[in-house]
C-alpha cells in the first residue's frame, strides 16, 4: 500500500509542476487566483500523503520526473490545464482503487479527504478550462 500511496504522491508532484507552468502563462487575475487555490490544496494534499505514508512505516518519495514526463517545452495554458485536470482525475481513480483496503483502515479518512480535494480541484480546473475556451473564442462583430 505504501508504494501505491507513493505513486499518488509522485503524481501529485507532477501535477503541481504542471500547475506552476499554467500559472506562469496565466494573464487572467481570476484564473491565477484559482490556480493559487489549487496549488495550495495540492501542497496540503502532499503533506497529508507524506504523513500518511510515514504513519504506515514508509518513506515518502520526492521523485523528480524525467524531462519527457514534463511534456514539450512550449505548451499553451489550455494544455497545462488539461494535463493537470487529467492528473487530478487519475489520482481520484488511484484513491478509489485503494480507499477501502483493510490495510489502510487507519488512514481511510485522510484518503477520503484527499479524494475530495481532487474532486474539487478537477471541478475548478474544468471551470478554468471553460473560461480559457471562452477567452479564446473570437468576439462577435457588432
Amino acid at each position: 500500500m505504501i508504494s501505491k500511496l507513493n505513486k499518488v504522491l509522485a503524481d501529485e508532484l507532477v501535477g503541481m509542476r504542471w500547475l506552476h507552468r499554467a500559472k506562469s502563462q496565466c494573464h487572467d487575475g481570476g484564473q491565477c487566483e484559482l490556480l493559487d487555490r489549487i496549488l495550495l490544496s495540492c501542497a496540503e494534499i502532499c503533506a497529508i500523503l507524506e504523513e500518511t505514508i510515514r504513519r504506515l512505516g514508509g518513506a515518502p518519495v520526492r521523485s523528480q520526473p524525467k524531462p519527457t514526463e514534463e511534456g514539450p517545452q512550449q505548451v499553451s495554458l489550455r494544455d497545462c490545464l488539461q494535463t493537470t485536470e487529467s492528473i487530478q482525475r487519475d489520482i481520484i481513480k488511484e484513491i478509489n482503487s485503494i480507499v477501502e483496503s483493510p490495510a489502510l483502515a487507519d488512514v481511510h479518512d485522510a484518503l477520503l479527504a484527499i479524494r475530495q480535494f481532487h474532486l474539487d480541484n478537477a471541478h475548478w480546473l474544468t471551470e478554468a478550462l471553460g473560461a480559457e475556451e471562452q477567452n479564446a473564442a473570437p468576439k462577435p462583430r457588432t
